[in-house]
């Protein structure tokens, strides 16, 4: 799916007149490490730097978030496009697009920096269970403004929502009948 994406990526940014709006993505490795329960996901979720629902007191401290973000260096150098198979930095783009990994099933992230809003694209909605996904959806909508904030993002755009952003599941996108091609889905996108 990587080797796909990263094939896609070069050539639509050579060619800008083909997308309306700027973008970069990220691959399976980040969305995989962020969701490791042993790793950052343990941390939202234990609420380090107030990372609890949608309260703002603790998400305004930018030293709190680089501190938070500091020994998980990998995820900044992806938001600041320090890999060359990732630019542009994420503060220089309108969307992140990026294919996400939940028990051998693929689903689609399209994250709009302009709304704040995280948009999920699943080809069978009852595949996996709706509280492994919103827990996993949840653990992105914390972690995506956090790592923006901690690169001063927040500072350059005055309507920046902090806290957890929302997220939209589209209806519009499944499958009929009980095909397992979620992968093929994906790359479709």
């Amino acid at each position: 799916m990587d080797l796909l994406l990263m094939h896609v990526l070069p050539k639509l940014h050579l060619r800008p007149d083909l997308c309306t709006c700027r973008f970069t993505m990220i691959d399976l490795s980040f969305t995989d490490a962020l969701m490791k329960p042993e790793g950052i996901a343990s941390r939202i979720q234990s609420g380090d730097i107030e990372m609890e629902g949608d309260k703002v007191t603790g998400w305004l401290d930018h030293e709190a978030h680089l501190r938070f973000w500091v020994d998980f260096h990998f995820f900044i150098d992806y938001v600041l496009g320090q890999y060359e198979e990732y630019k542009p930095a994420w503060t220089d783009v309108d969307f992140i697009f990026g294919p996400i990994n939940i028990k051998q099933y693929w689903l689609m992230l399209a994250t709009d920096l302009e709304r704040y809003t995280i948009f999920v694209f699943n080809s069978m909605s009852n595949y996996i269970s709706g509280d492994i996904l919103d827990g996993r959806l949840k653990l992105v909508a914390r972690a995506m403004p956090s790592m923006l904030i901690s690169v001063g993002f927040d500072i350059q755009h005055e309507t920046f929502k902090y806290g957890q952003w929302e997220v939209k599941k589209s209806k519009l996108t499944l499958q009929e009948g009980k095909s397992l091609d979620c992968g093929t889905f994906v790359l479709n996108l």
